[in-house]
């Protein structure tokens, strides 16, 4: 296998680059090629003509997760291994003489490529230097498949899925899109926008300050103001939202912006009806005008590349009139009903597994206010926002959210996937579902609130919580026409990505079969010289080898661990060469080659490709 010295942070391009050069340089038709990527390369969108070159020009052989390894010394890049296999030679000038092979490979590729998924139960990074075999027995493999989100298409992210559970999906991913997800909105200087308020004045305005907001590098000076009621709002972060919950935190977020529209209201207008807030905001307004939101970034681009005078002075104007504008917002974000999740949550795992969603109601008549590490999707009522987060916290949306995207990256694109079947209030299948997630948000108040309420007392919340999240995943289930055997198969995958413990009845298995390998096998010439056998057995039976060396039959019983095969002095050349085993009523044949030339290089050790 190639391997990559990296220093923590190697380019997606360079190394999709790297592969497909090798590729076209280094192989035969027929060889084989094993290469360290960054495993977001199939599921992100940098990666699409990676998945598709890979897909219509090569026979993939296995893709591995390596993500829990953290393969590289002292970094935490998010590693794979691929294993593909050159089909043929691509003439410049004719193009390609072998398209029916290549045909026959994509439609191979596009059913699913073998995929092992490795898990680190320590979750400390393993030595690079520790020996295969140690490696094999610290950590659990799953075997799994990748396949694009939409059959023939390459380019849209894989899925890291069960055979089983993927025709299932296919039928999520179908239909009519009726829901859209947007970003919370984005302030681009926290303190001035992030307020508490200390208490009211007897005309009801609201006495505010601005505190230091915790982890943001720039700062403003913190002062005491009186502002008007109509531009506050309960402001919600990511960080406080939780599978059924999300929790407000004394915090309010300043909105000049109107909320029938989302458009910012203009400067004239907000001299009169809300004097005192654009007092407040004039004292920040140099440092406003530095933002890097998108309205400014574009007003900028102008005032640098302005080649008349007026240009320039219009856009100048513009931007000292919009001083205190914010981004990412819309007449979606004073929806009084919203179904909220993180745009980023998990530990690095390569899979979305922590996605959680919540809804919020208004808090005191007014809208709750999502930021921007804040993913929302606007509902008109309670049931259906109920709906939409009980359909989304199922076992099975998750399982598709976690298997196609990663933790990084749980922005809007999810419903864009997930065809949300809209909500029908005279659906009975719909109600139930909306009203087992109202019933979940109660009960994760039991467990995550301060302040329990009072229906809390005498019952056991995480135990009742379980029982709704199963008649809920039973009604998504139904809705979709699937069976409890495949609401089994999307828990079975769900523990496979978490890493978790599968299944009680999945956990009895027949042993893993043997993994065989020959090492050794460059070899000097007119030497007496060996080939080196390596056996990983993890049912511990007794096998008998039978070998076929040049000039040499023979057989050999062994349990695991390495048994050398002796090799008479040779000639320089090519010389084939078979490893036949039995295991379990079926014979197999390792065939391999005795390169017999001057040693150039050190011996080839076992690597990943090997279990290919």
């Amino acid at each position: 296998m190639s391997k990559v010295v990296s220093t923590g942070a190697f380019k997606k391009d360079l190394a999709m680059l790297f592969l497909a050069r090798c590729l076209d340089l280094y192989l035969k038709p027929g060889g084989k090629l094993g290469f360290l990527v960054p495993f977001t390369l199939f599921k992100t969108q940098a990666g699409a003509g990676f998945r598709a070159f890979l897909a219509r020009r090569t026979k993939v052989r296995v893709v591995h997760d390596l993500v829990t390894l953290y393969p590289f010394e002292g970094a935490t890049n998010r590693t794979s291994a691929v294993v593909v296999e050159k089909i043929c030679e691509l003439d410049p000038k004719l193009g390609s003489p072998c398209e029916k092979d290549l045909g026959k490979a994509f439609e191979e590729n596009m059913k699913g490529v073998k995929h092992v998924i490795w898990v680190n139960p320590s979750g400390k990074p393993i030595p690079t230097d520790k020996p295969l075999e140690e490696v094999l027995k610290e950590t659990k493999r799953h075997e799994a498949i990748m396949a694009s989100l939409e059959y023939r298409k390459p380019e849209k992210p894989w899925m890291q899925i069960t055979p089983k559970a993927l025709e299932a999906v296919r039928k999520l991913l179908a239909g009519t899109q009726y829901y859209k997800a947007h970003a919370g909105v984005y302030v681009g200087l926290n303190q001035v926008y992030y307020v508490q308020i200390k208490g009211k004045t007897p005309d009801g305005k609201l006495i505010i300050t601005n505190p230091p907001e915790p982890g943001t590098k720039k700062k403003v000076k913190q002062v005491e103001a009186i502002v008007e009621p109509d531009l506050v709002y309960p402001l919600l972060r990511g960080k406080d939202v939780k599978r059924w919950y999300a929790e407000y935190k004394d915090r309010y977020v300043i909105i000049p912006h109107d909320p029938t529209t989302g458009k910012p209201y203009k400067p004239e207008d907000m001299k009169v009806k809300s004097p005192n807030t654009y007092s407040y905001l004039i004292q920040y307004k140099e440092e406003l005008k530095k933002r890097g939101i998108k309205p400014f970034l574009s007003l900028r681009e102008k005032i640098k590349k302005a080649k008349l005078e007026a240009e320039r002075k219009k856009a100048e104007e513009e931007l000292d009139k919009n001083f205190y504008i914010i981004d990412n917002i819309g007449a979606y974000t004073f929806a009084p009903y919203k179904v909220v999740w993180k745009r980023i949550a998990g530990a690095i795992t390569g899979k979305a597994v922590s996605f959680a969603c919540a809804v919020v109601e208004p808090i005191s008549g007014r809208p709750v206010i999502p930021d921007d590490s804040t993913i929302l999707v606007a509902a008109i009522s309670p049931e259906e926002a109920y709906y939409i987060a009980g359909f989304l916290n199922s076992i099975i949306a998750r399982a598709i959210i976690a298997s196609y995207t990663y933790e990084l990256r749980q922005e809007t694109h999810i419903v864009d996937v997930i065809k949300i079947p809209k909500f029908d209030q005279n659906n009975g299948i719909h109600g139930k579902i909306a009203e087992l997630s109202k019933r979940a948000h109660e009960l994760a108040r039991c467990i995550h609130a301060e302040r329990k309420p009072g229906y809390c007392m005498g019952i056991n919340a995480e135990e009742e919580l379980r029982s709704v999240e199963r008649e809920l995943d039973l009604a998504v289930a139904q809705l979709f026409g699937l069976s409890e055997e495949d609401l089994r198969e999307f828990e079975r995958l769900m523990a496979i990505l978490y890493g978790g413990e599968l299944p009680v009845e999945e956990e009895v298995e027949v042993p893993e079969e043997p993994l065989v390998t020959v090492s050794n096998t460059l070899i000097r010439p007119n030497v007496e010289s060996y080939v080196e056998v390596d056996v990983v057995n993890p049912s511990r039976e007794e096998i008998t080898f039978y070998y076929e060396l040049p000039g040499r039959k023979g057989s050999f019983k062994l349990v695991e661990g390495r048994y050398r095969l002796p090799v008479p002095p040779l000639n320089p050349g090519s010389y084939g060469c078979a490893l036949r085993y039995v295991w379990r009523g079926v014979e197999r044949v390792l065939e391999f080659t005795v390169e017999v030339s001057e040693e150039t290089g050190p011996r080839r050790r076992r690597t990943l490709a090997d279990l290919g």
